[in-house]
């Protein structure tokens, strides 16, 4: 009855490992979802700036 025990023991601590790791892993991936997602961002903003100089340079010119 003991084995049984400690079976069960062990059984509940490994999946409770795994949950753990896959959690882990979920959250290293949304880090980096999250980081590409800021960079793509940060560039459209970039570029948003840059179109406006160009739009108001050329309308500048027209007016």
């Amino acid at each position: 009855m003991a084995g049984i025990d400690t079976l069960r023991l062990a059984t509940a601590q490994d999946q409770a490992l795994a949950v753990h790791d896959i959690d882990v892993m979920g959250q290293d991936c949304h880090g980096a979802i999250d980081n590409l997602l800021r960079q793509g961002m940060i560039q459209l903003e970039h570029g948003a700036n840059f179109l406006k100089k160009v739009v108001h340079q050329h309308s500048a010119k027209m007016a």
